[in-house]
């Protein structure tokens, strides 16, 4: 047994989809019989004590330190990342670190100390950002951040946890293994059956705060256009109305023509995400083919499809590989165009809810995205590390 530190800008345990991979990726290093301890932020911690015992989840011990919401914090975490050795040397027994999307500068630093004191250094890499708002001096340091972390610093680990094929052949000669995020379909939150379908469609989407990633436009665009003939409904978790307006001003009109249609729920838990997913007919997402969407993965679409209700989405990143195996999914969109979005939806519509209850049952019963099914993964990527590992219990 070796005893892991998990640590990154992920909200432990349940306060964003960070959290939820890399609980997930725990529970499959407590599977293969090591312990882990978590170091990860928080926007209700006002500081970081060295000396504070650490809290404890579900087996799991964690500590917390301040999210850095000004540039001097963030750069302060992005090149020392103090709290994040203050554990190391409190925690003498860990064998093994686990790095999540770690800053360029301080992931160099741990990669010398783990070295110096001969721990082992695994990545998990989920993103490829490039940042196009804020100021020119947080976009230019952000950007060379996420390029120097990507293009050098994450070579130097032993291992990588990488989220997509994308990713995969970024660090195709390295020791990586493939992990899209992965769910407990044990805990409590996931349901264990799915409503007959009945009424009006119900889509469901997540808000999005990002103009990178989605074509909200033509989404909205093509659901007003099956207002009169098709009547549905559109849930649209983790943002408000006007925080959707506050980064697509230009939609304004199209939300007004769909008020009747559209629910906003604003923050609600992921609990309550997976209600509403697992009642609704469908999910639906169309994102841009661009590195930031190819070097992820959606966690909505995992959430989806392990809540029992099928997508409705583009071809994008490693999407198209689990359509072309299971078409029981939902619908991949032909063409990413007003044409093919059309289609996709009329498709939606026309399809009758016998089908549609088929679909949900085979997408919950699945398994697809549970974690016990990677653990293989994990274990050879730990054995190749040097990182002694039991079988799977």
């Amino acid at each position: 047994m070796a005893v892991f530190l998990y640590a990154g800008g992920f909200v432990f345990p349940d306060g964003n989809a960070a959290a939820h991979r890399v609980v997930a990726n725990a529970r499959i290093l407590r599977k293969l019989d090591h312990q882990v301890i978590f170091l990860g932020t928080s926007d209700t911690v006002s500081g970081f004590d060295p000396a504070a015992a650490p809290r404890h989840w579900e087996g799991f011990s964690y500590y917390e330190y301040p999210y850095p919401d000004s540039l001097a914090r963030w750069i302060g975490h992005t090149t020392a990342f103090a709290e994040l050795f203050h554990v190391l040397k409190k925690h003498p027994e860990i064998e093994a670190v686990v790095a999540y999307n770690l800053p360029s500068v301080a992931l160099l630093r741990l990669h010398s100390y783990c070295r110096r004191h001969r721990i082992k250094l695994i990545n998990d890499i989920t993103e490829w950002y490039v940042v196009k708002t804020g100021s020119l001096l947080m976009r230019t340091c952000k950007n060379l951040d996420s390029a120097l972390r990507m293009r050098f610093a994450s070579f130097l680990a032993d291992g990588i946890l990488v989220i997509s094929r994308y990713l995969e052949n970024h660090y195709k000669d390295k020791n990586t293994a493939r992990l899209p995020p992965l769910v407990d379909r044990a805990a409590q939150k996931w349901p264990d059956r799915v409503p007959q379908p009945e009424g009006p469609r119900e889509f469901t989407t997540y808000g999005i705060a990002n103009r990178n990633k989605e074509y909200l436009g033509l989404l909205l665009e093509s659901l007003r256009s099956f207002k009169e003939s098709h009547p549905f409904k559109l849930n649209v978790l983790g943002v408000t109305e006007d925080e959707m307006l506050g980064v697509f001003p230009e939609y304004r009109q199209l939300f007004m023509d769909l008020r009747t249609n559209i629910v906003f729920f604003g923050r609600i838990s992921n609990a309550r995400c997976i209600e509403i997913i697992n009642r609704s007919h469908f999910m639906i997402f169309i994102r841009y083919a661009n590195r930031v969407t190819q070097a992820g993965f959606p966690t909505k679409f995992v959430e989806s499809i392990s809540s029992g209700t099928p997508v409705i989405t583009n071809r994008t990143g490693d999407l198209a590989d689990y359509y072309g195996r299971a078409a029981f999914l939902g619908i991949l969109i032909g063409e990413t165009s007003r044409a093919g979005v059309d289609a996709a939806l009329k498709e939606a519509f026309d399809m009758d809810e016998a089908t549609i209850r088929t679909k949900k049952e085979a997408c919950l019963s699945s398994g697809l995205f549970h974690y016990e099914e990677y653990a293989g993964r994990l274990r050879e990527l730990l054995d190749r590390a040097g990182i002694n590992t039991s079988p799977p219990r």
